[in-house]
């Protein structure tokens, strides 16, 4: 071709047989690009494009083999072509290029880490920033998008993909809104019912409204405003206070003071029940006390330690203080050797002694208010007493009433029943 004329027969005859010799090598060369949502015969011809561009633009003057001019211009042409024509959704060159470093990327650290690299592990073996790496990992998204007119099945009737495809029903999501409002529309007085019915219902003017009740058009717009102000607040506070489950039949109830919320066990309770129960009242008692009752609890030592770590772990995102009040000796004893009594606040119960008031007829179980009450005296389980042993320091803490201990951790100042909480060294 170098040596024939530009324009003669002789040189379009020798054009044509070059490529029709390597037109099998160009088709050889689509095989490592099938299955990537590209038709072969779009490939081939690609491929074939490729061929005539490599053969008009090679040089023999440079010296160099034909083959080796050849292959790089095909495979440029292919990638080519899937840059330009294998995204259905159009996406920027730089994040094309980068999703495929990030791809060789990703398989090399797999292979060498022998699991799943994370996106800063290949962030910092590209040089790139983590939030680059997730932005060309979610543009593969777009590569390969399936159309909704795209039958289901073979057949000539089949149905599309779009006929099966769900769509939000606003009807049924406002169900419950609808519900909320009811009771809230029903609570309302019987002036602000009937000039909801006439505004939304009867489509009435404010002025016809006015007319109606024999009082001003702006008067009626202050009302109005009052009203859907008030419906509002009320669907707002509804949805900020989710329903509360009930544990009544469990064994657990929960009862809510002023200060903390009191959770009482009664019984043999179900490790997990017990959890759930404590790990609810933790997330819905936003940094407020949850105060645990174990005076009347059965269970097992090992699942209760294993429901306060639980709800003290949820306890640090709830931002709710939890505690232990009235543990048993026995179960009070499991959770000091499980080390829960480090994380929770455990305080033991105090057996009676013969100056203690005797509790009031009737009264054989604490209330919730009393408990919370209780939960006022300063902690005593927080550090252990300077030159006191641990094993005497607990033996105490089981036989002792709590009021023993008020002249060791505290104060009373000049008032009748405050407490100042300070603490005093131990002698």
């Amino acid at each position: 071709m170098e040596h024939a004329a530009p324009d003669g027969d002789e040189r379009r005859r020798i054009r044509a047989r070059i490529i029709e010799l390597n037109l099998p090598l160009a088709t050889r060369l689509t095989y490592r690009y099938l299955n990537r949502g590209q038709s072969s015969d779009d490939l081939r011809q690609v491929a074939a494009l490729g061929l005539v561009k490599a053969v008009d633009g090679f040089d023999p003057a440079r010296g160099k083999p034909f083959f080796g001019y050849l292959i790089p211009t095909v495979a440029g042409e292919l990638k080519r072509h899937f840059r330009d024509h294998g995204w259905d959704m159009h996406v920027p060159r730089r994040l094309q290029e980068r999703y495929l470093d990030v791809t060789r990327t990703c398989s090399a650290l797999t292979q060498r880490l022998r699991r799943a690299p994370s996106a800063a592990e290949i962030g910092a073996a590209l040089g790139l920033a983590e939030h680059d790496v997730v932005e060309a990992l979610g543009a593969a998204a777009v590569y390969d998008v399936s159309s909704l007119n795209a039958k289901v099945s073979g057949e000539d009737d089949a149905a599309e993909r779009q006929e099966f495809v769900g769509a939000e029903d606003a009807a049924l999501v406002s169900v419950c809104d609808k519900l909320v409002l009811r009771e809230l529309v029903r609570d309302l007085p019987e002036r602000d019912r009937h000039i909801l019915s006439l505004y939304f219902f009867a489509e009435m003017t404010q002025e016809r409204i006015a007319a109606a009740l024999g009082m001003s058009q702006m008067n009626v717009s202050r009302l109005l405003r009052r009203i859907l102000d008030r419906l509002r607040r009320g669907l707002d506070d509804r949805a900020e206070r989710p329903a509360e489950p009930s544990y009544a039949r469990t064994g657990i109830s929960m009862n809510h003071t002023r200060d903390a919320s009191v959770l009482t066990v009664h019984g043999d309770v179900d490790g997990l029940v017990l959890r759930r129960a404590l790990v609810d009242a933790v997330v819905r008692t936003r940094r407020g006390r949850v105060i645990v009752d174990l005076r009347q609890a059965a269970t097992a030592g090992a699942a209760t330690a294993r429901a306060l770590v639980d709800a003290y772990q949820a306890s640090g995102s709830s931002g709710a203080r939890l505690a232990a009040v009235d543990v048993p000796p026995q179960l009070y004893d499991v959770l000091c050797r499980l080390g829960v009594t480090r994380l929770v606040s455990c305080r033991p119960l105090c057996v009676p002694t013969a100056s203690a008031s005797p509790l009031p007829k009737g009264d054989s179980q604490p209330s919730a208010d009393a408990t919370a009450e209780r939960m006022t005296l300063p902690s005593v389980h927080r550090r252990p007493l300077a030159g006191v042993h641990r094993t005497s320091l607990v033996a105490a803490r089981r036989t002792t009433p709590v009021a023993a201990f008020r002249t060791t951790t505290g104060r009373q100042n000049g008032t009748p029943g405050r407490w100042d909480g300070r603490r005093t060294r131990a002698p």
